[in-house]
C-alpha cells in the first residue's frame, strides 16, 4: 500500500503492511472505494472485476458494496457477479480497521461450498431459537434485580446515604453486565463468518459452549464437563464452525432423553498421526441404536418427530471443510469416571497448527 501522508490513512497509531498479508484481503472506506489490498485480494477481486490497479484503489463493484452495507460488521456476505463466474461466489466479512476504514477478508467460494455455508448459517438460526426459551430464564434475574434497584432509587429519593445508593447501582451495572454477556453470547453464536484457516483455542470453544448451554442443560437437569489435554487447546479452523459443530452434538444428546444425561467433551492429541486433534463428544444417554447407527449421517434422516435431518449432515460437512472429519464412535468410552456402555459417542477430528501438538 502507498505511504500515507495524511492522518485518514492510518489506523490505531500504525500501518497496515497489506503487502506482507498472506491471505485475499482488502482495505475500503466509508465513500465504498478499495484503498489497498493485498497481493492475492488484489487478484482475487480483479478475477470479480474489480478492476484494480498497481496502487489497489478503486471503487467496490456495486453489488458487493451493497451488500457490504447492509450486513453487520464481522457477518459473512457472499456475492456473485453472474456473468463468467456464474460457478463461484465471493466470500467476505468486513471489520473496522479504526474510525474511517474497513478490513475486508475474502474468500472464493464454489457453489458447494457456497450451499454449505447457506445451511450451516440456516442450523446456526435453528440451533439458537432452541436455545432461546431458556436463555430467556436467565434475563429475568437481572433484569428484575435492575428494574427493582432501579424502582427503590427512584421511589424514596433522600432516604439512603451515599454506600447505600453506591450499593444499589453497583447492583444495577452487574445486572447489566450480565445481561450484555448473555445476549451477546447469543447474537455472537447466531452469526456466522466464512470458514478460513485460522487458528481456533479448544478451550475458549468449550468456555463458550459451556456458557450458551448452561441454562437449557440445567432445565432438563443435564450436565456438561470439558477438558482440554495439554498439546491439544490449538487447531486449525474457524471457532464459530467448530463451536456449533460441538453444540449441535452436545445439544442432541441433552435432547436425545427424557433423563438428566452427563456429557464430556475432551480434546486430545490423537495418537499416531501428525496432526490431528480428537474432540471426543460422548454421554451416558440412550445411544443410538444398532439399527441405524449407519444412516445419521444420511441427509434428512431423523429419530426426533421435529428434527430436518440435516444436523449432523451438516456437521460432518462442515468438520471435512476444516480438513478434519467427524465420526461416531463404537469403542467404550469413559464419561466422568464411569466406563459408558450405553450412550452415544462422536468424535470430531481437527488439524492442530505448527507447535499445537506441543505447549
Amino acid at each position: 500500500m502507498p505511504a500515507a501522508n495524511t492522518r485518514e490513512d492510518a489506523w490505531d497509531e500504525g500501518r497496515l503492511l497489506l503487502a506482507q498479508l498472506d491471505l485475499p484481503a482488502a482495505v475500503t472506506d466509508r465513500s465504498a472505494t478499495f484503498r489497498g489490498a493485498s497481493p492475492s485480494g488484489r487478484r482475487l477481486l480483479n478475477r470479480f472485476g474489480a478492476r484494480l490497479g498497481e496502487r489497489c484503489c478503486g471503487p467496490i463493484p456495486g453489488g458487493l458494496a451493497e451488500a457490504l452495507q447492509s450486513a453487520e460488521n464481522g457477518t459473512a456476505v457472499v456475492w456473485n457477479p453472474g456473468g463468467e463466474l456464474e460457478e463461484a461466489s465471493l466470500g467476505c466479512a468486513q471489520h473496522p480497521l479504526g474510525d474511517q476504514h474497513f478490513l475486508l477478508v475474502m474468500r472464493e467460494l464454489s457453489n458447494k461450498n457456497r450451499e454449505l455455508t447457506r445451511r450451516l448459517h440456516q442450523q446456526r438460526l435453528e440451533l439458537t431459537g432452541r436455545l432461546v426459551a431458556s436463555i430467556v430464564h436467565d434475563l429475568r434475574a437481572p433484569l428484575a434485580s435492575i428494574v427493582f434497584s432501579g424502582e427503590v432509587l427512584t421511589g424514596r429519593q433522600g432516604q439512603f446515604d451515599a454506600n447505600e445508593v453506591m450499593e444499589m447501582v453497583g447492583d444495577i451495572v452487574d445486572s447489566a453486565r450480565r445481561l450484555r454477556m448473555i445476549v451477546d453470547g447469543l447474537l455472537g453464536f447466531a452469526r456466522l463468518e466464512p470458514s478460513n484457516d485460522t487458528v481456533s483455542y479448544l478451550d475458549e470453544v468449550f468456555d463458550r459452549v459451556s456458557g450458551l448451554l448452561r441454562p437449557v442443560l440445567r432445565e432438563h437437569g443435564h450436565t456438561l464437563r470439558t477438558y482440554v489435554a495439554p498439546g491439544a487447546r490449538r487447531v486449525k479452523g474457524n471457532a464459530l464452525l467448530v463451536e456449533q459443530i460441538i453444540v449441535n452434538l452436545v445439544l442432541n444428546a441433552a435432547e436425545a432423553s427424557s433423563k438428566s444425561v452427563r456429557v464430556h467433551v475432551s480434546a486430545s492429541v490423537e495418537p499416531g498421526t501428525d496432526g490431528r486433534v480428537r474432540v471426543l463428544v460422548a454421554d451416558d444417554g440412550p445411544g443410538i441404536p444398532a439399527a441405524v447407527r449407519t444412516q445419521v449421517f444420511q441427509p434428512f434422516f431423523t429419530t426426533k418427530s421435529t428434527g430436518t435431518g440435516l444436523g449432523l449432515t451438516t456437521a460432518r460437512e462442515s468438520a471435512r471443510e476444516l480438513g478434519g472429519d467427524l465420526v461416531l464412535d463404537t469403542a467404550l468410552e469413559v464419561v466422568g469416571a464411569t466406563p459408558n456402555r450405553n450412550g452415544a459417542r462422536f468424535s470430531l477430528y481437527l488439524p492442530f497448527v505448527d507447535g499445537g501438538g506441543a505447549e
